[in-house]
């Protein structure tokens, strides 16, 4: 990083924090994956971003975008899904084969739940994977959000 690049980021550093003004907000998965700002290419301060494991809209969620829109002033709110969805994949494997899972993962399944028994039943195939995941999750989860 040259010294006028560090100046800028730490100006633009100072200025989002007195005001920031990000132009989207965008619902992602926690999954390391899919870094949202690397993306989108934009830096601090552009980007509302809420992340949870499995991409799901519970009220934390909800409540989260709607500061970004009546607080920030946001205009625009993007549902961003990825395939092979870990938290996706654990609820469909607890879901139609049993399996157990460690801790407190099992808290995100009843948010997962409809896309989940949805996409099962019509998009699965354990030979193929999930390769329509994130098409489902992203429309049943923005119809969650209307």
């Amino acid at each position: 990083m040259t010294r006028g690049t560090a100046a800028q980021g730490l100006a633009l550093l100072q200025q989002m924090m007195e005001k920031p003004e990000p132009f989207a907000a965008i619902l992602s998965c926690a999954d390391s994956r899919v870094p949202v700002e690397v993306v989108f290419d934009q830096t601090i301060g552009q980007l509302f971003v809420t992340r949870v494991a499995g991409n799901m809209v519970t009220a934390e969620i909800m409540a989260s975008l709607e500061y970004a829109v009546a607080v920030l002033g946001t205009h625009t709110i993007l549902v961003m899904g990825h395939s092979r969805c870990g938290a996706v994949t654990a609820a469909i494997q607890a879901t139609h084969h049993g399996q157990v899972v460690p801790g407190q993962i099992s808290a995100l399944f009843p948010h997962i739940d409809l896309p989940v028994r949805t996409f099962s039943c019509a998009w699965f195939d354990e030979r193929d994977g999930f390769e329509f995941q994130p098409l489902l999750g992203v429309s049943l989860q923005t119809e969650k959000a209307r």
